[in-house]
Formats: structure tokens, sequence, C-alpha cells
């Protein structure tokens, strides 16, 4: 056989290269898909490189910075997501009263029931996500997968795409024949109840547990990058300090950055939806769209983002770990005293008084048209925005909260960071009372209009302390945070069974709604008091000094964010 000419070989290895080229081409042009995906994602609050070269790099340190931002988008985008299934489940929720009222049955008492069934399957969607997660790992062959911050993310997303693939599926033909053909019976408000069950309160849960169990190792994948607010705005992304909007900010992502960025993502994202949906609520077919229209989305978005898991979660920082050890769940009673303190504490001061405020916010929606109700919505969630906008933009600076405070307040001003958690809880306490009280003295519609005022410093109280306690969690020990964020998300979910059972009574036995909303919230206010006082004079524990060693370790830092800050060109 003729050895191969020179001619030949040369050819073969310019071919070689022009596929090697090829091959970098469309690996680029991907990235810079995903990135475009990512950027349209986190529309609300983004994360870019503090020298602001957001687009993909070919040098080392270039591409390492762009994996690390893109991972961070990415974890950003999940409550984009997250969101947009949230509004698809209380979308269906609304259509299951309204077909309960077609039929002649009790509205109140189906959303009762519903509420019922959501406990269980929100209680066993969050204790199974250990076991699903090994399990759907072991299934794809990579069983070696530990139960990591970037395993985590990746199996949110998966959960998000399988409920957003469930509402296709299920909702556009149950909409066709209920709707289209008039099939409204009994048997159809039971499947449309199981359905939402299990895409919404089970499905998405998972995601939502895995989110939170991922989200308190977030913080060294941020390290280094700036938080934006609003995303959208050309004036918040300008690096220069005197740059920030009036409502908006570019800072370094710290703990405090993040935590309130995270908070400004979800409320505003739940805004958005619960305006758009009351609009639309007196029409049906714009209604079933939106279900349809949003789930399809959602699982086209989520599908090929998990085809590029590998390009989006790169960059993410696992928790440093010893790699033999995988996460164990490890029951209450065996867990430090810390940790058991850490759980209780979120789920007392996070519970009772959501509860009570759903309680209220159902009465505003029956009882207000919806022009009232949109605008009182979005006066209070400026009024929210506003300030955690303020907060991010003084979160992180030198000058002590104590140095800040005009003399004559001095005495009355918090000193350590647990004495901020307390005053918003003191604020929580007293609006809830005060709203309940006015809801059982008065049973009129104008009350509405007072109870929404009152209900403003709960608002903003209660986004406060979530966004405190967030930064506590992200500088938790990184070994026990996973293990004691699966136990809030659990033992939150379990404590409504008690909470239903009240409602349950108190719907049975009320003679109005505003009687049922007011001894809801006004049992929940009273709780919520005593848990309060039993804290604020009885006893904090470890889990103060904790709080308060935390708050101290970022005085000593000396104000990290102001500095960084002052350092941008």
């Amino acid at each position: 056989m003729a050895a191969p000419s020179v001619e030949m070989t040369m050819n073969k290895v310019s071919e070689a290269g022009v596929k090697s080229e090829g091959a970098v081409l469309r690996d680029d042009q991907d990235l810079r898909r995903v990135d475009r995906t990512l950027s349209a994602l986190c529309f609300i609050v983004t994360a870019l490189d503090a020298d602001d070269h957001d687009d993909h790099d070919d040098n080392d340190d270039g591409a390492a910075a762009a994996s690390r931002r893109r991972s961070a988008q990415f974890l950003l985008s999940l409550f984009t997501l997250d969101s947009c299934l949230w509004a698809v489940g209380r979308m269906v929720v609304y259509e299951c009263v309204v077909l309960a009222g077609a039929l002649g049955h009790s509205q109140v008492l189906v959303s009762l029931v519903m509420s019922t069934a959501e406990v269980f399957a929100e209680f066993a969607a969050s204790a199974i996500v250990p076991a699903a997660f090994r399990f759907l790992n072991n299934l794809k062959g990579e069983g070696g997968v530990r139960l990591r911050a970037r395993g985590l993310g990746v199996f949110a997303l998966q959960m998000y795409c399988a409920s957003g693939l469930a509402g296709v599926v299920v909702y556009a033909p149950l909409a066709f024949f209920m709707e289209g053909l008039g099939w409204k019976s009994l048997p159809m408000l039971v499947l449309l109840v199981a359905v939402q069950n299990a895409q919404y309160s089970f499905l998405n849960q998972m995601g939502d547990q895995a989110l939170e169990m991922s989200r308190t190792h977030w913080l060294k994948t941020f390290d280094g990058l700036e938080l934006i607010f609003p995303a959208c705005c050309c004036a918040a992304r300008r690096p220069a300090a005197d740059a920030d909007p009036w409502l908006g900010y570019r800072r370094p992502a710290t703990a405090n950055t993040l935590s309130v960025s995270l908070s400004l993502a979800r409320v505003l994202l739940a805004t958005i939806f619960a305006i758009a949906y009351v609009g639309a609520r007196d029409a049906t077919v714009v209604r079933w769209a939106g279900i349809i229209g949003i789930s399809l989305g959602v699982s086209l978005v989520a599908g090929y983002l998990i085809r590029q898991r590998g390009a989006i979660s790169e960059g993410i920082t696992n928790e440093e770990v010893p790699d033999d050890q995988d996460f164990e769940v490890v029951p209450l009673w065996r867990m430090e005293r810390l940790d058991v303190e850490v759980v209780i504490f979120a789920v007392i001061f996070f519970s009772l008084p959501y509860q009570a405020f759903q309680a209220i916010v159902a009465l505003l929606v029956l009882r207000l048209s919806a022009v009232a109700y949109a605008v009182m919505v979005i006066a209070g969630v400026v009024g929210v925005v506003a300030y955690l906008v303020n907060s991010a933009k003084h979160a992180d600076d030198a000058v002590s909260e104590e140095g800040r405070t005009p003399p004559c307040l001095k005495p009355l001003a918090p000193t350590t960071e647990f004495a901020t958690w307390q005053r918003f809880i003191w604020t929580m306490a007293v609006s809830l009372s005060v709203s309940s009280v006015m809801l059982l003295l008065v049973v009129q519609t104008s009350i509405l209009y007072v109870v929404v005022i009152a209900l403003l410093p709960f608002a903003i109280a209660d986004q406060g302390l979530y966004a405190r306690f967030v930064s506590f969690l992200f500088e938790f020990p990184e070994e026990r945070s996973t293990l004691v964020q699966y136990w809030i998300n659990t033992v939150y979910v379990s404590i409504s069974a008690p909470l239903l059972t009240v409602n349950w009574a108190l719907t049975l036995l009320s003679r109005s709604e505003y009687e049922q909303a007011g001894w809801l919230s006004a049992l929940c206010a009273v709780a919520f008091l005593a848990a309060t006082a039993y804290l604020q004079f009885v006893e904090s524990g470890s889990l103060a000094a904790s709080v308060n060693g935390v708050g101290a370790k970022r005085t000593e830092r000396g104000g990290v964010g102001a500095e960084r800050t002052a350092e941008r060109p």
C-alpha cells in the first residue's frame, strides 16, 4: 500500500483544525445563548462582574469569571421559575374555587379541603428530597454525585421542569373539556384538585426544598460579583458609586446584599403575577391561557437549561465538607441546641404571621374590587421595595447603626443584631393585633382600607426580618446549614396542620368572612405575641449569642461593602 502523500496529510490536519474551530465556535455560541437566556430570567435582580465584563472571555481567568457569573445568574433565575410555577398553582386554586361555586358547593370549604391536601403533599415532598435526589442520580448513572449546593441547584431545576411539563400535559386538556365542551362536574373538580396538588404542592415543593437547601451555600459563588437592581435599568448597571437611581442599586455581593436582593426578587415577581391575574380574573379564556402558557414557558426554558447544566452549574462553589461525608437526615432531638433553636425560631416567627396575613389577604380579594386591590398591593409593594433597596444600599456601611441614630433616639435604638430582629418581631406582632381587632369590631368594607394601612408595617418588618434571617444562614456553619434548612421547611409545612384545624373550626362557627379572618388573625397574633414576649424577656439562649456574633463579625470587617464600592472606577 502506498504511503499517504504529504498533501493528503496536510489536508486531514487542516480539516481537523476546521472541525475543532467549528466546535469551539458552536460552544461559544451556545454559551452566549445561555447567557441571553439567563439575563432574560434575571430581569429584576442580576449579578455581574465588578469590572462590568459580563461577556465570555477566551483566557482562563476570563473564562473562570464568566463561569462564576453565569452560575450566579442561574441560581437567581431559579427564583423566577419558582415564582412562575407559584402563579400557576395559585391560578388553578382559583379555578377550583370558581368551579365549586358553579356546582353549588361551598367555596370556603373547598378552599379548606385544598389547603389540607396541600399541607400533606408539601410535607411529603419536603421530607423525601434527599432520597429523591439520590434516586434520580442513581437512575442517570451518577450515583457518586453528593448532595451539595451544585447538585441541589440542578435538582431544583429538574423539578421545576417536571412541574411545568405536568401543567402543560394536564391543564390543557382539562381546560378544553371544562370550558370548551362544558364538562363541569364533581369528578372534574376532584380531578382538578388532585392534579393541582401533584403539579404544585408536590413537584414544585420538591424544587423549593432543594433550592433553599442549596441557598445557604451561595455566598461563595457570588463572591467578587456585584448585585444590580433593577437589572433592566441602565443607570443601575453603571459602575460609578453615585449612579444609583432612587429606587435601585449596584452593590458588592455580601451576605446582607444577597439576602435583600433575593427578597426583592420574590416580592416583585409575586406582585407582578398577582396583579396580572386579578386584572384578568373575569376573563376565563385569558386565565386558562395564562396557566397553560406559563407552564409551557417554564418547561421549555427549564428543559433547555437542563441540557446546558454543565455550563450553568460549573461555577457553583460547593460547601467545604469532606468528600466522603454525605448529607444525612438527623432527627431534631439529635441536633445541636443552636440548630434546634434556629429551626423553632423560623417556624414560629414566619409561619404564624403568614397564616394570619393570608387570612386577611383572602378577605381583601373577596371584598375589594380588582382596581382597589391592585392599587393597595402596588402601594404596599412600593413601601416594601423602598425599604429593601435602602437596606441594600446601607447594608455594609462601616458606620454602625448606633452611630447613625440621632442622639434623642439612641436610648431606643437596637445595639445588637438580635435586638434588630426583636424590633422587627414586635412591629409584626403589633400590626397583626391591630388589624385583627379592627376586623372583629367593625364589619364593613370600608374598614378593609384601614386594615391595609395597618398591615403595611407588618409587610415591611416581615421582609426585613426574613432578609436578616437568610443573611444569618449564609454565615451559618456549612456542615450544618443544609440540615437546618431541611428541617425548617419540613417543620414549617407540618405546623400548618393544627392551624388548618383551627381554620376549619372557625369556618363552621363564624357568621361572616370578617369574623373568620378576624378570629384567625387574632389567635395567630396572640400566639405570636406570647412567643415574642418569651423571646424578649425570658429566654433567647444560644440563638441570640450566635446572631450577635455574626453581627459583630460584620462590624469587625469594617464596612467591606462600602470600601469595595469606593474602589470601583
